[in-house]
């Protein structure tokens, strides 16, 4: 994960794409995935962005995170 003040991020596909990391063909494993989600709750992230049509992040955060309020 990448840790940005959100005031330093303009919200613009082309903003965007210059952080977040491409790594094709380097899928996460579930527990990567797991502690990547715990460690962003940890520091105070409370919103989760996904991009793209599957919506497998909302579940994993859905099923992560629990009843904690985020």
């Amino acid at each position: 994960h990448q840790t940005l003040d959100p005031q330093q991020i303009a919200m613009e596909p082309a903003a965007l794409a210059q952080i977040i990391p491409q790594q094709p063909g380097q899928p996460y494993s579930a527990q990567k995935i797991r502690e990547s989600i715990e460690r962003l709750y940890e520091e105070g992230f409370r919103v989760f962005v996904e991009l793209g049509p599957s919506g497998n992040l909302m579940s994993f955060v859905k099923d992560i995170l629990g009843e904690r309020p985020w």
